[in-house]
C-alpha cells in the first residue's frame, strides 16, 4: 500500500507541476519585456527550482535577463 501511495503522490506531483509550468510560463511572458526570449519555464519536481528555456529549447542563462526581468 505504501508503494502505491508513493507512486500516486509522484504522478499527482508531475501532473500538478505540468499545469503550474504552463501557467508560470504564460504569466512570465506577460510580465517580461522580451516575451520572445523565454519560451518555457520548467520546475524541478524535487527542488521546485525554475529553469528558463529559449525558443530553441536551450537553457537560458539568467544573465541574459535584465535586472527588472529578474525581479
Amino acid at each position: 500500500m505504501q508503494a502505491t501511495l508513493t507512486a500516486f503522490q509522484e504522478k499527482l506531483t508531475e501532473r500538478k507541476l505540468a499545469t503550474l509550468e504552463t501557467q508560470v510560463t504564460q504569466y512570465f511572458k506577460l510580465l517580461l519585456h522580451k516575451a520572445s526570449l523565454v519560451s518555457l519555464v520548467m520546475i524541478a519536481p524535487t527542488t521546485f527550482r525554475l529553469d528558463l528555456y529559449d525558443t530553441e529549447g536551450s537553457p537560458l542563462p539568467i544573465q541574459r535577463l535584465s535586472a527588472g526581468d529578474k525581479q
